[in-house]
């Protein structure tokens, strides 16, 4: 989740292909990468099932 008028958010309403990156701050370090498109959903039903998986 972000709030509306973040950066992120202004971004994905300009171009909605992402690219992200996941890192473990624990040695051995791990991580990793990928690409995608995201959406905004401003709808509280699906934005909460969302996020309570």
């Amino acid at each position: 989740m972000t709030p509306k008028v973040s950066k992120k958010a202004q971004n994905i309403r300009r171009k909605s292909k992402i690219y992200f990156s996941i890192d473990d701050e624990s040695f051995p370090y791990k991580g990793v990468k990928g690409k995608g498109e995201a959406i905004i959903l401003e709808d509280p039903k699906k934005i909460m099932f969302m996020v309570e998986k």
